[in-house]
């Protein structure tokens, strides 16, 4: 059979797949050593599909980084049946007009190979010249076989040439062609001419999971969950910022570093660049300091084109989960006859939109032998069991179980070295799957040979509520063990600047208490009988008043000219304001501090004052709660005045003033500004003196990463503007 040569150029980037493309075919018409016709054939294979018939090479810009080089294999391998001879290898290639390489070309020509090992082209600026033989894919097999032939063709079946590719930093496309010349039989394909061209590459990103649900973590708890960022295009995908809006509950972390929600983007020194066909985590911890359902979102910015609003993630936790409260937080047993069993009950209480699992009901090790639990009240634990794991007390939501503690002393409390009497203490342990996994209860007792009254008080609203909450107290539950209750003595400890005060007095058995400063009151109530005795112990317990919105201000003050800041009427003290502005609209006041830009103060609708107590700054959708609300206002002294928000604006700033409207002719006032986010007391600047009509800008408050700062001066100080009177509100 005669075998007619065929010329073949075989271009690859490794690895990659095999495609041939016949490129010229010819008949035998030279004569070999033998007598036989034999001439060499060119053929063209890519391992990169030619992009048209012509074998137009098309680099994908995408996969390569800027700055880096790929290198495109061109093999030339002769499929006739005589010896091929390739004369030359070349580039061809002119930079745009429209830069200037100062590095060098895009394309050139790199090293080669002959029979997988030679180097045959060494440098870019000299094209291969010369009269490379190539064999028959079969020649060196034959030669070998013909002992004492001259085997001089004999030398291999291919050659492989090296074409680069250097990706610059820029838009700009860029061509070049690659030249063989060879005497390939068919004289039209004497010259090959294989054009290269770039094909700009686009990122596609891909990110997962759009929704983070975190479900219920308890406190103490911190769960990291992940978000995948996949470019699953052409092009180096470019992370450029994130936007990070959430509750502070939330960490994102990100190469061992850790970033805050806030207002403001999140910006990486160099964008965080994923090659095609690679991805990226992003981590996300929630490690929560409440209870309360804690919501977020990301947003990765990217130069996907078809992503230019970004990708947004969403961010959840704590939606649904139970909750339990105790009702009392502390058991008192007060003074009780020696032998004699008393029993207290405690309200286990589900709150939570789960229902309550509780796995254990203990008094703990050290818990005096006094004290001991009955379950029996408890449904399904009628029989005297205790609450288990295997076999818990679930009490559904909104319901409540009750627990009888005992109490037995078995001798005279004895007393110390200040003369009071040691108490019996004992630690009742409650473990559930609330937020709140373990809660510890108190239980106290005295022992006592002769019978006292007994102080029982009772706080209907509970132990927890919020600010301006009152409070109905009720002492007539206290018993004596002969006769009746006479009298009652109700006192307390109230937070730092709260006046509140019993009304109608500390000495009526069921009087009200209206809290309206957050934080911590503890009340206590003495009995007397009859006979003039008193009770054994007073009856004591706390109350936390805290803030369930998101933001809570609250402005109170010390005016020492005023004999009583308690009285109330008109002009019966001073009148401090508390304002609370959207501090991106809020700009139509006068420029009365001086520093160029319009005012805030009393601006309508965007400051929450006196005047404009129920602004509405969000939805006109009534059912949501997304407007600030001033609670309370205070016109004659003493405060507080007290302001809440309970769903901040994304991205927004808010502003908190306070302004001395008229001391009533008692002078210089000093006052005090607490800011809480989500119950949590985060700034607090105390005792700021101010005098009449005084403006005192004092803080900012970013949103949804709650940080709070203070307005300073370029010295320093606080910021208050003396004589501050708004034209449009006249003033005493």
């Amino acid at each position: 059979m005669v075998r007619k040569p065929v010329v073949a150029v075989i271009s690859r980037i490794l690895p990659a797949f095999l495609v041939v493309f016949a490129v010229a075919c010819g008949g035998d018409t030279g004569d070999s050593k033998f007598g036989v016709s034999k001439e060499g054939s060119i053929q063209l294979s890519f391992s990169q599909q030619p992009a048209g018939s012509d074998g137009l090479m098309e680099v994908k810009k995408g996969e390569v980084s800027p700055g880096e080089m790929a290198t495109y294999t061109i093999t030339i391998a002769n499929v006739g049946d005589g010896p091929l001879t390739v004369q030359k290898v070349y580039i061809e290639y002119t930079a745009p007009q429209v830069v200037t390489e100062e590095q060098g070309p895009s394309f050139s020509l790199g090293g080669g190979t002959i029979n997988g090992g030679v180097v045959a082209i060494v440098s870019d600026e000299v094209p291969w010249m010369g009269g490379m033989k190539v064999s028959p894919a079969d020649a060196y097999d034959w030669c070998e076989s013909q002992e004492g032939m001259d085997t001089g063709n004999c030398t291999g079946d291919d050659i492989d040439v090296n074409v680069n590719y250097l990706r610059y930093d820029d838009d700009f496309e860029r061509t070049a062609t690659l030249v063989i010349l060879s005497d390939t039989r068919n004289e039209e394909k004497q010259e090959i001419r294989i054009p290269f061209v770039t094909v700009a590459g686009a990122p596609v990103a891909n990110v997962s999971p759009k929704l983070l649900d975190f479900g219920q973590v308890n406190k103490g708890d911190s769960p990291v969950k992940h978000v995948t960022i996949s470019n699953t295009g052409s092009d180096v995908l470019l992370v450029y910022q994130i936007l990070f809006q959430a509750a502070p509950d939330y960490t994102l972390i990100y190469d061992l570093q850790s970033y805050v929600p806030g207002s403001e983007n999140i910006q990486f020194a160099d964008p965080v660049a994923i090659a095609a066909s690679e991805a990226t985590i992003f981590s996300i911890q929630f490690a929560p300091q409440t209870a309360d359902a804690a919501q977020g979102t990301l947003v990765f910015f990217t130069n996907d084109p078809s992503q230019p609003s970004g990708t947004k993630v969403d961010l959840t936790a704590n939606e649904q989960g139970p909750c339990i409260k105790v009702n009392p937080k502390k058991v008192q047993f007060g003074g009780k006859l020696v032998g004699v069993k008393s029993v207290l009950p405690v309200e286990i209480i589900s709150c939570g939109t789960a229902a309550l699992n509780v796995t254990k009901i203990e008094l703990v090790g050290d818990s005096d032998a006094d004290f001991s639990l009955d379950t029996t009240s408890l449904i399904g634990f009628e029989d005297g069991a205790a609450p288990s794991k295997d076999s818990p007390l679930e009490i559904p939501i909104n319901l409540q179980a009750t627990l009888n503690v005992n109490y037995v002393p078995a001798q005279e409390s004895p007393l110390g070295n200040d003369g009071a009497p040691i108490f019996d203490i004992g630690t009742i342990l409650i473990e559930s799957n609330a937020f709140e996994a373990t809660l510890e209860l108190e239980v106290t007792g005295l022992g006592v040979t002769k019978a006292c009254p007994t102080a029982v008080g009772v706080i209907q609203e509970g132990q927890e509520v919020i600010p301006q909450t009152v409070l109905h107290l009720f002492g007539d539950q206290s018993f004596a063990p002969a006769g009746e209750i006479a009298s009652w003595k109700w006192t307390v400890n109230q937070p730092t600047g709260s006046q509140s005060a019993f009304v109608p007095s500390d000495t009526f058995p069921n009087p009200t208490f209206e809290a309206n400063t957050a934080g911590t009151y503890e009340f206590m109530l003495e009995v007397w009988d009859q006979a003039q005795v008193k009770s054994c112990t007073p009856w004591v317990q706390e109350v936390a008043v805290l803030p369930d919105e998101a933001i809570h201000v609250e402005l109170l003050w010390a005016t020492p000219n005023d004999p009583d800041e308690t009285d109330e009427g008109p002009e019966a003290g001073s009148d401090v304001d508390l304002h609370f502005v959207h501090d991106q609209y809020a700009k139509s006041g006068p420029d009365l501090d001086g520093d160029g830009q319009n005012d805030p103060w009393f601006d309508q609708p965007f400051d929450c004052f006196w005047f404009n107590a129920h602004p509405n700054w969000g939805s006109f959708d009534p059912s949501i709660d997304d407007d600030p609300g001033l609670d309370r206002d205070d016109t004659d002294g003493a405060g507080p005045e007290n302001m809440n928000l309970n769903i901040p604006e994304n991205g927004a700033t808010y502003r908190v003033g306070v302004h001395y409207w008229s001391d009533h002719e008692y002078g210089p006032s000093y006052s005090t500004v607490r800011i809480y986010i989500w119950g949590v007391l985060v700034f607090e600047v105390k005792d700021v003196k101010m005098v009449n009509h005084d403006m005192w800008n004092v803080a900012t408050i970013d949103w949804p990463s709650a940080k709070v700062s203070l307005v300073q001066t370029v010295d320093g100080g606080y910021k208050v503007t003396p004589d501050y009177q708004n034209p449009f509100f006249f003033q005493p």
